[in-house]
């Protein structure tokens, strides 16, 4: 097991990564001095594999527990998911003192998180990703959120978890798919910060369907970059922590674009970091021949690097209500192999081009 440290406001928030932690809950939820009763926030995928496990850990520790499922996928991760959670809390009786358990993906991780920090302003949250994506961001940092109709995430707060808790046995039950996408996070941190995971990447064998045999040391390698862009600027207010947004702003217009379900997270991220990497050579920011260096990456992950048809002006539009904006839209270029910087956005015309290069040719 290997720990790692989220600090902000002066407070460690520990990360343990490892095997076999879903069997320590409750211990774990005792030493902190968590307690009663504790919601185990879960859903219907995720649930029926880990909760059981779960449940069972925290009361054999003592803790009255009781299990939240929520419908699986992104469409979910709304306001009206939020109500119904507010509901169950009531219901089961949790208060100021109990615990919030998030078990599953990054919705789960996102949404059990916003409620748990708006929910009588505050109960302690424990987070359990159970996805590569969430094991190495959505996890990690603070962020917690829910979409509205028109923007992804544009809802939410920062609220640190008490203990992240990253099992990387709960990886062996995902699909290729989520699989991916999960790499495509591990691939922006190495992007933005990391020449030397780039190459470890490069020489990994990503194809494996079980995914390369120093994965561990992967994600432990990811997870201690975005745990150090949170330690220098965890409430992102001075630009630091945004350039993990790399490949973002152009991969949340792209879903939202899709409406939330053509793309997975991660394969809109992957489009979108292409994209920004072209447009990082256009702007005079970056090397010309690192963008086919970054779509060789890409496809050897198994991530798409052409975009499906769609809306160019749907894109454009979606960008605009970014909740990153802050005046002028802002965007993250590459100027390296592992250095980003972030500037005000590129014109509309720069990003369709990239995009319209990226088109499918099917």
């Amino acid at each position: 097991m290997h720990e790692i440290f989220i600090e902000a406001d002066g407070i460690r928030h520990p990360v343990l990564t490892g095997e076999g932690l879903l069997a320590k809950t409750g211990e774990m939820l005792a030493m902190l001095g968590l307690l009663s009763p504790v919601m185990v926030v879960t859903n219907s995928t995720v649930g029926p594999l880990y909760a059981r496990a779960v449940i069972d850990a925290v009361r054999s520790a003592g803790f009255e527990c009781s299990k939240i499922e929520i419908p699986d996928g992104e469409k979910f991760k709304s306001i009206k998911t939020a109500e119904l959670l507010y509901d169950r809390f009531l219901e089961e009786g949790l208060n100021r003192s109990g615990t919030v358990v998030a078990l599953g993906g990054g919705v789960v991780t996102d949404i059990a998180g916003f409620c748990a920090a708006t929910y009588m302003r505050g109960v302690p949250l424990v987070l359990m990703p159970t996805t590569l994506l969430s094991q190495v961001d959505a996890a990690i940092g603070g962020k917690t959120a829910v979409n509205h109709p028109d923007a992804k995430n544009i809802i939410g707060c920062f609220y640190f978890s008490e203990l992240v808790i990253c099992d990387h046995g709960t990886l062996g039950t995902l699909s290729p798919e989520e699989r991916r996408c999960g790499l495509s996070e591990i691939i922006k941190a190495a992007c933005i910060s990391s020449p030397d995971l780039l190459s470890m990447l490069e020489n990994s064998n990503l194809e494996d369907a079980g995914g390369p045999e120093n994965m561990d040391q992967i994600i432990l390698q990811a997870v201690s970059i975005k745990a150090d862009f949170v330690r220098r600027d965890p409430y992102e207010k001075t630009g630091v922590r945004a350039l993990l947004n790399f490949g973002h702003t152009i991969g949340h217009a792209l879903e939202k674009a899709f409406d939330y379900d053509g793309l997975k997270h991660g394969e809109a991220v992957a489009l979108g970091m292409l994209a920004a990497a072209k447009i990082s050579v256009s702007s005079n920011h970056l090397a010309p021949e690192f963008p086919a260096r970054l779509e060789k990456l890409l496809k050897r992950s198994g991530l798409p690097t052409e975009i499906p048809d769609v809306n160019m002006d749907d894109v454009i539009s979606a960008m605009s209500h970014d909740k990153k904006k802050s005046g002028k839209l802002k965007f993250v270029y590459l100027s390296g192999p592992g250095q980003a910087l972030l500037s005000d956005a590129p014109p509309a015309d720069v990003i369709i081009k990239a995009l319209e290069e990226m088109r499918s040719k099917q």
